[in-house]
């Protein structure tokens, strides 16, 4: 992993813990909390789009197995195919990212 890449998603978890409130360490945990699911898999979902980074490697990063992080895009993926406010929510903290990209 590139030293970019390391600062995207450095940013990209500081950005969803902050939105969410949550921890690092939360994210990283096996609890499946709602509370907890759904800032975790935005936060595969965007280090996937804004980074080069595999599913392997974003396991590694949240200690889980790369067959869950192809698992949780996929349904991350078809819930915002039907579900508006997911859609917005994931606009809204990709629209705070990325301008920061722009500075590394």
């Amino acid at each position: 992993m590139s030293t970019t890449e390391m600062q995207t998603v450095k940013l990209i978890l500081d950005l969803i813990c902050s939105y969410f409130h949550v921890t690092p360490k939360q994210l990283e945990s096996p609890c499946r909390r709602r509370e907890l699911v759904i800032p975790r898999h935005y936060a595969f979902h965007l280090i996937r789009r804004q980074t080069s980074l595999g599913v392997a490697t974003i396991g590694l990063l949240f200690h889980r197995c790369p067959s869950t992080i192809t698992y949780a895009l996929k349904a991350l993926a078809n819930d915002l195919t039907t579900n508006a406010q997911l859609r917005r929510e994931l606009a809204t903290l990709e629209s705070q990212l990325t301008p920061d990209l722009y500075y590394i």
